[in-house]
């Protein structure tokens, strides 16, 4: 295809060349065009997102006040209720409890 353009004459190829920049600039044009509703929005999009930073030092903060909480109302002297059956404020739904009797030993 390049040996036919090639032979062809200098206002041949000069008018193929000036189509094709016409086909591409028109492309970009278009892609511009339709992006303009998306760059209008984007001062939107920049306020209501969070930095990668501002979330992990807000996450940061709400583990650290979590902690006080926990360590503070562990800390204060509970009064004794003798009507009450005492429980556990620990989660054990992910403890296991492995049986000696039932493990398995493999022999080499």
């Amino acid at each position: 295809m390049l040996e036919t353009l090639r032979a062809k004459p200098n206002h041949i190829k000069q008018i193929i060349s000036l189509a094709i920049t016409i086909v591409i600039f028109s492309a970009i044009l278009f892609v511009w065009v339709s992006s303009r509703g998306a760059r209008l929005r984007e001062v939107e999009v920049r306020e209501k997102t969070v930095s990668p930073v501002d979330g992990v030092s807000v996450m940061f903060d709400g583990f650290l006040s979590g902690l006080k909480d926990r360590t503070s109302n562990a800390l204060t002297p509970k009064k004794k209720n003798t009507t009450s059956t005492s429980t556990d404020d620990f989660d054990l739904s992910g403890v296991v409890i492995i049986d000696p009797s039932v493990a398995t030993t493999t022999k080499k």
